[in-house]
């Protein structure tokens, strides 16, 4: 088999799609003595960027994390909500058109979570970004998903439109909520317990 993403082959145009991708990771990828404007300098030109495009980028990114009033304190300092808003800040630095998230409200507050959810839904509609969602809360998975597909043992078991899928969970005969559908696709089998 292969795999092909924007028309391009993984094993031949690896770099080429690693350009356009971004992975923003559950645990924190950043580094706390720093600032939040030294880590997306830093991060900036990891990706290339440099001078005016560097700058440009990095008030798109300061703005989207709505980091104005912390972004030259020190992460070590920050709360999770904020060290989030940061962690997605660094993986939209470069402009992909892919991104992958990891878990990326676990850990905040509500009002940081309804941020980060926002901001996520935002990027995909306004800046037309595809975005990956891994996620243990089905509710989160609700409001930003198009599609859902459901992985069990590393197999994908179901692959549809999330529409689809809630009419599925809640029709007649259905399991009620999101969560519940997944339970029951998943076995009700808890993974620590395997």
């Amino acid at each position: 088999g292969s795999i092909t993403i924007g028309g391009m082959d993984l094993d031949r145009d690896l770099k080429a799609i690693q350009s356009k991708c971004s992975y923003i990771p559950q645990s924190f990828a950043f580094y706390p003595r720093l600032t939040a404007r030294e880590n997306l300098e830093y991060f900036g030109a990891l990706w290339g960027l440099k001078g005016k495009n560097l700058k440009e980028r990095m008030e798109f990114c300061i703005d989207i994390g709505s980091m104005q009033t912390f972004v030259n304190k020190r992460v070590d300092k920050f709360s999770g909500g904020m060290k989030r808003r940061l962690n997605l800040a660094i993986g939209l630095l470069h402009d992909p058109e892919i991104l992958y998230l990891d878990e990326p409200t676990v850990g905040v507050d509500t009002h940081s979570r309804g941020y980060i959810l926002e901001t996520i839904k935002k990027i995909n509609l306004d800046r037309q970004v595809t975005v990956i969602y891994s996620s243990h809360y089905m509710d989160e998975i609700e409001q930003v998903s198009d599609d859902i597909a459901v992985i069990n043992e590393g197999k994908i078991i179901l692959h549809e439109d999330t529409q689809a899928i809630l009419t599925r969970a809640g029709g007649a005969g259905g399991y009620g909520t999101l969560e519940e559908f997944f339970l029951k696709l998943t076995n009700d089998v808890p993974r620590d317990e395997e």
